[in-house]
């Protein structure tokens, strides 16, 4: 057999092979941290590593008339050269990304794609109309800007071409990224503490609508509607999406690496057509803005409030963000292996962002293109998983572990189902006690280490009172013990969490917490009642069972209560929960395994499902902490 040509990368030797095997890069930095040169060079051996194509998607006239019509009956006084310019971004999106689409799908998304370019620029021209949608969405009122009614009225048009489930993460994740181009404009100039390591995933995913692009992918009907498959791999695809907002911006920069005399390709063709391929790259518009923000001595960008929460050289961030990419699509490599329709439909979507992952041979195709570089021999440890495996031995993940225990100042809230005692007294009615035993072992060691003690807090009789008549009120037919479980679960999470609230606050807490664990045992009772806020939310459908008719309520009540911003993130994490107990619900009826290797699934239904970003900002109410009023935004997500 004929030896492979070797590639340096990163001063990793690999060489080139046919498995479509994604190298890993070298963590460790090959030059001085922080250089221009430094930069440049990871960002050239990543795309190198990825094997830019593009996908010469021919272009299609009749989109571009009209959505080009459409951004000028905006009236909203964009001129004519940004309504060109942002016409051909989106439709290019459009025509490439999603070419498997018709081309009534292919319209949708390049509208709302412009629709969400405007709204990423409106706080420069009206911070008031962004910082007030949520607070005016929710409670039905006037938007005050043309292009917000636009996108509104268009999340009902989803539905004529997404699946349900779809249509409501993708208004959700819409819903906060307006929250979150609001948090950008408004924290300009925060200094990122040290140790604040959630704050920069946290904004990344605020406002990058990943979710909302990959789930575009999957039309309705493109399958029986009972395989949500799909849904496992939207948060692996959102994490290489989610930074898609940097892409205008990096346009010139990418042009100016990919025609670099240095490049390893002196093919201009190639270049300029990498030029029109790459203006919707997602992690990779991340890195390329990087670039371009360091020459231009600008730290405000995901890669520097990491760097800065994470004490590192913003260059070693770069070069992680570049290894976690390759991670991502090494994982959706694997997912999609036995599924050849979805291979296809996703390598259509990844040749947008230039990446030259094919994954061809588990669809049957001959790929006649030069294959993505791999290690000579598969079995070849690269240096930076050797340096990682040798980190994670021994006891660092206990002292970082520990090192997050101690920076715990809030009291532990009580649950009773995972007291140590319920857990004993149970084991003798339960079958399989020895896996309640191994439970009960893990829960103690985690109360052990915690220092946990009971807050012993004395009972408030007025507010237990006040809760159990908002549950009377409700007449919904509940049997008494499980009224008498929802009054002491949530006077038990105010009494253990929030004894330093004032007592209409707390009371608040308390019969947001009542709601909350109704709509958890509704999924169980009425699946159908528990979607309808997703239609409520998105169709402005009304809600028809009477104790979310209250809780809808509740959302524009929140207001009154909470600071603007802490009031739009609480209801957001509100709408995500719900929408997610209902995803998690239709997919367990339908019967859906969660596959091998799909971590961020998990991760990303425990965030939706799990409300604990509200529950934590409810410690901050109106007029606590103005002095520094957005520093609370960096510990909450923790």
């Amino acid at each position: 057999m004929q030896r492979m040509p070797v590639l340096q990368v990163a001063n990793l030797s690999t060489s080139a092979c046919s498995y479509g095997y994604v190298p890993k890069l070298l963590l460790e930095p090959s030059r001085p941290e922080g250089s221009v040169v430094e930069t440049k060079q990871i960002i050239r051996d990543f795309l190198y590593c990825l094997r830019y194509h593009a996908p010469h998607t021919p272009i299609n006239y009749r989109l571009r008339k009209e959505v080009m019509d459409e951004i000028l009956s905006w009236n909203a006084g964009v001129d004519i050269g940004y309504a060109e310019a942002l016409t051909d971004t989106c439709c290019t999106i459009a025509e490439s990304a999603y070419r498997h689409t018709s081309y009534d799908h292919q319209l949708l998304i390049a509208i709302y794609t412009t629709y969400c370019v405007y709204v990423d620029d409106l706080g420069q021209r009206d911070l008031d109309a962004l910082g007030n949608f949520i607070k005016r969405f929710v409670a039905r009122e006037d938007l005050r800007d043309p292009v917000l009614e636009r996108l509104v009225r268009q999340f009902q048009d989803m539905h004529e071409y997404y699946p349900r489930l779809s249509v409501d993460n993708i208004v959700t994740k819409t819903l906060e990224a307006m929250i979150g181009m609001y948090i950008e404009f408004t924290t300009k100039g925060m200094v990122v503490a040290p140790g604040a390591l959630m704050y920069p995933a946290f904004m990344r995913l605020k406002t990058g609508i990943g979710a909302a692009y990959a789930l575009f992918n999957f039309v309705k009907g493109w399958r029986d509607p009972s395989d949500n498959f799909y849904l496992q791999l939207i948060p692996e695809i959102e994490h290489y999406t989610d930074s898609i907002k940097y892409a205008s911006s990096s346009l010139t920069i990418a042009f100016m690496i990919l025609t670099d005399s240095t490049r390893r390709s002196d093919n201009s063709a190639t270049c300029e057509s990498a030029y029109h391929s790459i203006s919707s790259c997602p992690d990779i518009s991340s890195s390329l803005s990087f670039y371009k923000e360091i020459l231009a001595g600008e730290t405000d960008n995901y890669i520097n409030l990491r760097a800065s929460a994470e004490q590192k050289d913003p260059v070693v961030v770069l070069r992680e963000l570049a290894e976690e990419t390759l991670d991502t699509i090494r994982r959706v490599q694997d997912l999609t292996s036995s599924d050849p329709q979805m291979t296809e439909i996703l390598h259509s979507y990844i040749m947008l962002s230039g990446h030259r992952v094919m994954l061809s041979s588990t669809s049957g195709r001959k790929d006649t293109d030069s294959p993505i570089c791999e290690c000579e021999d598969t079995a070849l440890p690269c240096k930076a998983a050797a340096a990682r495996n040798q980190s994670s031995s021994g006891d660092s993940s206990l002292e970082a572990y520990q090192y997050w225990i101690s920076a715990i100042n809030a009291p532990i809230r009580r649950t009773s189902p995972l007291d140590c005692v319920s857990l004993e007294n149970s084991t003798e009615k339960l079958p399989r006690t020895h896996l309640l035993s191994e439970i009960k072992d893990v829960f103690r060691d985690f109360l052990t280490r915690l220092k946990y003690q009971s807050p012993h807090t004395s009972v408030d009789a007025q507010l237990r009172a006040k809760v159990s008549a908002v549950i009377e009120a409700w007449d919904a037919g509940l049997d008494k013990a499980f009224v008498d479980g929802v009054i002491d679960t949530s006077y038990g999470i105010v009494e253990s969490s929030y004894p330093h609230l004032p007592y209409k606050h707390q009371f608040f807490v308390a019969t947001y917490a009542v709601y909350v664990l109704y709509v958890d045992d509704l999924g169980e009772r009425n699946i159908d009642a528990l979607g309808q806020v997703g239609r409520w939310l998105v169709a402005r459908e009304e809600v028809t069972d009477p104790v979310l008719k209250r809780m809808v309520l509740e959302f524009d009540e929140m207001y009154e209560s909470f600071p603007a911003l802490r009031a739009d993130l609480i209801n957001a994490n509100t709408f995500q929960g719900i929408l997610g107990r209902y995803m998690e619900c239709v997919t367990s009826d339908a019967g859906m395994v969660v596959r091998p290797g799909a971590t961020l699934y998990a991760t990303s239904l425990r965030l939706k499902i799990g409300i604990g970003a509200a529950f934590a900002l409810f410690n901050f109410v109106k007029g606590r902490n103005d002095s520094d009023r957005f520093y609370y935004l960096q510990v909450f997500h923790e």
